[in-house]
């Protein structure tokens, strides 16, 4: 047996038995806590994002294209007229959906989706404002440059810090060099405006060779993010390739080092890189090995959960299942794993304003999560 396939199995038995190749540890809660799920709803297709308009109004946006605003009370599916002009292309479509945080005044939603330029592929955002029904005034404000016919990592999450600005992912697209690129849209998290423009303090706007609304980069697909509003702590997790799924506090201008620096392999086998950190580039907090697929990313901050309160709570794709991180003490992270026997690829979760947890899965289904 070689040294690579040997270590690579190491690594993987490590990880069933709890261990991090970090020596951090997977650890259960001392107190066994039962948790169920309830049906809510489910949907034809794949629910990309989740997103809670109040505490009884849920929309949800289809990988295929629609918009729908589900009313948990009355279990009405609403259908939304006005969205963005999406493309179902390989792992892009309509992609996530974040509502203005003073949508209550302005009914203003912002969609990230996969655009089509001359049989070319990119990703983009978009805003307008929601109106019996139907979303008007349509503006697109973001288009990736680079379009490509690629079919693979277009991100994209949407986050707001609670103020002026929003953050965005956007993928490698299969390029991965174009992650290390300042020229290159992909492979970054960007930062604007909620106007859509460009802030004047971003860290590149004066590298004439850049693209100014870049806020970190060197990032593979990043389909997780969230804004911790009291701390003003941006998290983020990227899918690596084989292993190397990362967990990431993003600052500005900063490198997260892929494809230079990573825990992942090729999928056929060997490294990718021989650095797993390095001088210049940011460790990840975290890291997953082997890949756990991860998708959506919620800071719990609620008191329905209180064992969760603080902790960061993201959906598994490959490994079907919740995934709890304790991050309090960020040199011995706690992980926790709940609902690996339901076999459901988990997309999207999101906390309600009262606090009650809601996910969604590739198989059209909603549900809340209960004690």
């Amino acid at each position: 047996m070689s040294l690579n396939k040997a270590s690579y199995i190491l690594v993987s038995l490590m990880t069933m038995w709890g261990l991090s190749v970090h020596g951090k540890e997977s650890v259960k809660p001392k107190e066994q806590i039962n948790y169920k799920v309830t049906p809510v709803t489910q949907v034809k297709g794949i629910p990309w994002g989740i997103e809670f308009k109040n505490e009884n109004e849920l929309f949800i946006s289809m990988k295929d294209g629609q918009l729908f605003l589900y009313n948990i009370k009355s279990k009405v599916l609403q259908d939304i007229k006005g969205v963005p002009k999406s493309k179902v292309h390989g792992q892009g479509g309509l992609l996530d959906i974040m509502l203005h945080p003073e949508f209550d005044k302005n009914s203003r939603i912002y969609f990230s989706y996969t655009k089509e330029i001359e049989g070319n592929f990119t990703t983009a955002l978009a805003f307008g404002t929601l109106e019996n029904n139907e979303v008007k005034n349509l503006k697109e404000f973001f288009v990736a440059n680079n379009a490509s016919k690629h079919s693979i990592h277009f991100g994209s999450r949407i986050v707001h810090d609670g103020s002026k600005y929003i953050y965005f992912s956007v993928g490698d697209r299969g390029e991965r060099d174009r992650a290390q690129s300042l020229a290159a849209d992909q492979g970054k998290i960007h930062r604007m405006t909620l106007e859509g423009q460009t802030p004047e303090d971003n860290p590149f706007v004066k590298n004439k060779q850049a693209r100014k609304t870049i806020w970190s980069f060197g990032h593979r697909n990043p389909q997780g993010l969230v804004y911790d509003l009291k701390n003003k702590i941006l998290y983020e997790h990227e899918h690596g390739p084989r292993g190397g799924d990362e967990v990431n506090i993003i600052e500005k201008g900063k490198n997260y080092g892929w494809p230079v620096v990573t825990f992942g392999r090729e999928y056929y086998g060997p490294k990718i890189s021989k650095h797993t950190s390095l001088k210049g580039y940011v460790d990840p907090i975290y890291q997953y090995t082997p890949s756990i697929a991860p998708s959506g990313l919620e800071l719990y901050t609620g008191t329905k959960f209180p064992e969760w309160t603080g902790k960061l709570i993201l959906g598994a794709l490959a490994y079907t299942h919740l995934n709890v991180l304790d991050i309090k003490d960020r040199a011995n992270i706690k992980e926790q794993r709940i609902f690996q026997d339901r076999k459901e690829r988990i997309r999207d979760i999101k906390q309600s304003p009262s606090g009650d947890l809601y996910y969604s899965t590739d198989n059209g289904q909603i549900y809340k999560l209960a004690r």
